[in-house]
């Protein structure tokens, strides 16, 4: 198998570390990785720590990046074959879960952290989270955002509607009109709104006769 695909041992990072070893050798931390990932193309969510999780997700990603070149590469069955311990999830993983991601742009995996497990027993407890598959059957683990009709500000809004007229509404869109004029300096040159009250003022003022025109 290819090194660059699956590396067998933890890569060196920047300052001396090294990637999470999980407290376990080289090949006991690939046998739990390899069992996480059959796990997750099992059952397209599974709970964990959030170290494994996040160590397994981006093998997981890689899985599916390689399996995308089709079963009929010896590569990439290869790579399905190793990191797949139950040999019935090699065609899953080129049946259903290949075409749902053969035209995804983003992460095939998702990492929900859930909380600490424990606390109340082991102050040192591991954080636990969610992993699963983009897509999965399950019901979604973050809610869905809804509207908050008990805010205030939703209720002064609700009853603003409730007490305006729709046809004082309509009146006023046809009366008023809003915006100014500005010339090329951008100084405001004349103000052209028009309220309800001087268009009635105005119309009031109209059928008053005038006394120079009153007969004696």
């Amino acid at each position: 198998m290819s090194r660059r695909y699956f590396p067998s041992h933890p890569a060196q990072r920047r300052h001396g570390k090294m990637f999470r070893n999980m407290s376990r050798g080289p090949r006991e931390r690939l046998r739990l990785l390899q069992g996480m990932i059959t796990a997750l193309v099992r059952h397209e969510r599974v709970e964990t720590s959030y170290a494994k999780g996040h160590e397994a997700q981006k093998y997981a990603e890689r899985l599916i990046d390689v399996a995308k070149n089709g079963f009929k590469d010896p590569e990439a069955m290869q790579v399905a074959n190793t990191w797949l311990g139950e040999k019935d999830l090699v065609h899953k993983l080129f049946k259903v879960l290949v075409p749902r991601y053969e035209n995804f742009g983003g992460s095939y995996t998702k990492l929900w952290c859930v909380g600490e497990r424990g606390m109340h027993l082991h102050p040192s407890a591991s954080t636990m989270a969610f992993l699963e598959f983009v897509g999965n059957p399950f019901p979604p683990l973050q809610p869905e955002k809804q509207k908050n009709p008990d805010w205030l500000v939703n209720i002064l809004l609700q009853g603003t509607q409730n007490e305006v007229n729709p046809d004082e509404i309509t009146d006023l869109l046809q009366n008023v009109s809003l915006g100014t004029k500005y010339d090329f300096d951008g100084n405001l040159s004349q103000d052209v709104r028009e309220t309800k009250t001087n268009l009635s003022t105005k119309k009031a003022n109209s059928h008053q006769p005038s006394e120079e025109g009153t007969a004696v």
